[in-house]
């Protein structure tokens, strides 16, 4: 009798379990479906729990002139989630013996003939901390101009021997795709093996991924993806050309899909793939941020907050380039992974992490909302490509027609306003802010935000104390204060480009 109750206590906690997990995938295909009504999502969804697939989908369009739907098979473009593969093969090859990861970047790449050269050293090319400045603060425009050239990587190590970096090399942090760029030359030099080769022999083939790649200017590739972004109005066009060549792998480049890359999280979750020393400092934050979160090789580290009692430890990274985002999130100790690979929109890693932290929330049985995507990621893409009056028409459609999909709030503008001037997108700054100054007359950092582009960037006093007057006028406490010492230096400024130059006259 004990055996039969026994096999029928199993059968109960056997359903329940199934029950539980049906019920979480039909919450996850609910926020899924939401997004795509909602024109958020276009691509395929991976979610691993407890070493289990709980879901797997694929939304809207491969290639959108065709009508060919995305599956979970279509091969995307996975921008700089790409990093991770590449921190493996220099974890390999120092496990191997063949480099050391406290080696300087002289030692292999001489030509580089920095001053920071023979103190950069791979670890910091791993963690961001080597003080390498990121592609578009090293080429003029390089979101419209540069990113469409098919440069070499001499010609890049050209661009940068001149460069001041960010920083002396492990000193602070600061991201750099390039230095992932240099890692894959290194990987290349030491085996004698192109990088390419390198990623099939020591990780694609050995895991059967063989539907990931190499994504190049001149290969077809079967089952792409193709990369679009938003109109003003909602709907799409192709996104604009990005040059993907050889000289650029390392940061990015790989294309892969969603059925590969469960192949790909086995292996690292799994004790085969990797030795335990290469795993421990591939998940160690070797940098940490002020908010505790870190770098690891290739990919953050943060904390997700079970309840009051309990956290777990989550890694994850994102890519990006022109028309695609992806975003890769770990939980080693739950055994979980959230896989999102989107080809209809730049830049949206960080809603692909709202998605994802949702997603967990689900599995972990707490209350779960359809998320909402903020105007930086859609609107901004629009501001960095064309002109102010198109960004106004994307602006207020979103607005009018879909207004609880999207968040709107005067911080987004402004930071949108920020990123144009880290891109080099100058032009429309000025417009963002007064659009913002439109939508929110009442707050003062618009005002604030605009007297300094026009003090700090256009030298246009008379406007930038216009501006900075009226935030002034709408401020109070510890910000009245920063405006007035800002006034104050602007005042000087003028009068100091007004003074007449006192020249030497000849008697």
């Amino acid at each position: 009798m004990k055996v039969k109750w026994l096999s029928i206590l199993c059968l109960i906690l056997l359903q329940s379990g199934l029950s539980q997990a049906s019920s979480k995938s039909k919450s996850i295909q609910k926020i899924f479906q939401y997004l795509a009504d909602n024109n958020l999502f276009n691509g395929a969804a991976l979610v691993v729990s407890n070493g289990h697939v709980v879901y797997h989908g694929a939304f809207g369009y491969a290639n959108m002139e065709w009508m060919i739907p995305n599956t979970t098979d279509t091969r995307f473009n996975i921008g700089s989630v790409t990093k991770q593969f590449t921190a493996v093969l220099v974890l390999q090859l120092a496990d191997e013996g063949k480099i050391s990861l406290k080696d300087t970047i002289s030692r292999y790449i001489p030509e580089l003939d920095n001053k920071f050269s023979d103190q950069m050293t791979i670890h910091q090319l791993l963690t961001h901390t080597s003080g390498l400045p990121s592609h578009y603060s090293t080429m003029d425009d390089y979101m419209k101009v540069g990113m469409r050239i098919p440069y070499t990587f001499q010609e890049r190590l050209e661009q940068l021997r001149n460069l001041e970096f960010e920083f002396k090399p492990g000193t602070s942090w600061a991201y750099s795709g390039f230095g992932y760029t240099i890692l894959g030359h290194i990987v290349a030099r030491v085996t004698g093996r192109s990088l390419e080769d390198n990623y099939k022999e020591r990780i694609f083939r050995p895991l059967g991924m063989t539907q990931s790649g190499v994504m190049l200017d001149s290969r077809l590739v079967p089952r792409k993806a193709y990369g679009y972004q938003k109109k003003w109005d909602d709907s799409y066009m192709p996104a604009v050309y990005f040059s993907q060549t050889e000289a650029k792998l390392g940061g990015g480049g790989l294309y892969s899909t969603i059925e590969d890359f469960l192949k790909w999280y086995k292996a690292v979750q799994g004790g085969s793939f990797f030795t335990e020393q290469m795993k421990k400092k591939y998940f160690k934050a070797h940098y940490r941020f002020p908010d505790g979160d870190g770098y690891c090789y290739g990919h953050y580290s943060t904390k997700y907050k079970i309840n009051e009692n309990q956290n777990v430890d989550v890694f994850y990274h994102g890519g990006s380039l022109p028309g695609a985002s992806a975003l890769v999130l770990r939980v080693p100790e739950k055994d979980q992974c959230v896989v999102l690979f989107h080809n209809a929109g730049m830049g949206h890693e960080e809603f692909l992490y709202e998605i994802a932290t949702e997603v967990l929330n689900i599995l972990y049985g707490k209350e779960f909302h359809y998320p909402k995507m903020s105007i930086l990621y859609s609107v901004g893409i629009t501001a960095l490509f064309d002109s102010i009056e198109e960004v106004r028409k994307h602006y207020y459609y979103l607005k009018n027609n879909l207004s609880d999909a999207y968040i709107f709030d005067p911080d987004q503008l402004n930071i949108m306003a920020m990123l144009l001037m880290q891109f080099g997108a100058i032009e429309n700054i000025p417009g963002v802010l007064k659009l913002n100054i439109d939508e929110y007359p009442d707050r003062p950092s618009s005002y604030f935000e605009l007297g300094k582009f026009y003090s700090d960037v256009d030298e246009k006093y008379d406007l930038a104390l216009e501006y900075l007057n009226k935030a002034l006028a709408l401020s109070e406490g510890e910000m009245k204060k920063k405006i007035e010492n800002k006034i104050e230096k602007v005042e000087t400024r003028k009068d100091e480009k007004s003074e007449p130059k006192q020249g030497i006259h000849e008697p």
